[in-house]
């Protein structure tokens, strides 16, 4: 069978654009001088699990297509990149979507006591959108572009973290959602430092040369056969 490596590569791409985008969105959601309202947020959602189980079940195919053909040798280290970015891809995935549930759910305008509020919207916001500018830049980055560690993300995390300690001393309130959206997201640091390793060691091993020129995306149809 071909070896539809292009095809599943966009669909790759298509996972990491709804991720990103929908950070972006959730950040943009608390930048205003109100909390969104339920309607407003599910106005902001993307529908991430279709999207998932599309890109996994291209990599699956194209799995499945390298066994049965020997040209897949000539593509290996393409193939093993493309299995890691998948699995990079999908952890990231199901970040995302805690965040995006623990957001909606508890800084809605009509919650007696909103996660954040108007002091800790603003760098959550910031924190958000720098997560997805590096969800972007990891995927387009070359070894010397990859931030190591990914100071912009960490640095906006470290913010929020050390407004929610601020505010915590300045009032009283329940803080447990906040400190639980601090800690996806320094978890989402963690991944994200942990990828750029994981696509930094992948350049030096040469997995871009090796499939530089006679690569799947040069076929005329889409797919190495």
């Amino acid at each position: 069978p071909p070896l539809p490596l292009s095809p599943s590569d966009v669909a790759l791409d298509g996972l990491r654009d709804t991720l990103a985008d929908q950070l972006d969105s959730l950040a943009d959601g608390l930048r205003g001088d109100r909390p969104p309202t339920a309607q407003e947020w599910d106005d902001r959602r993307f529908a991430i699990r279709p999207v998932l189980e599309k890109s996994r079940a291209a990599v699956a195919y194209a799995g499945e297509a390298s066994k049965g053909n020997w040209h897949a040798r000539r593509y290996s280290a393409w193939s093993v990149a493309q299995a890691r970015r998948s699995v990079m891809l999908e952890k990231h995935a199901n970040l995302v979507d805690h965040l995006t549930n623990l957001l909606t759910e508890t800084e809605t305008q009509t919650a007696r006591d909103p996660a954040l509020g108007p002091d800790l919207r603003p760098p959550a916001a910031d924190a958000l959108g720098e997560y997805a500018a590096a969800l972007r830049a990891l995927e387009v980055s070359t070894d010397d572009s990859i931030p190591d560690p990914p100071t912009a993300l960490r640095d906006a995390v470290e913010t929020l973290r050390d407004a929610v300690r601020d505010q915590r001393s300045r009032r009283e309130g329940d803080f447990l959602a906040a400190g639980a959206l601090v800690l996806s997201l320094e978890r989402a640091v963690r991944s994200v430092g942990a990828d750029a390793d994981g696509r930094r060691t992948e350049e030096e091993a040469g997995v871009d040369d090796a499939t530089s020129g006679d690569t799947p995306g040069d076929q005329t149809d889409g797919e190495v056969r």
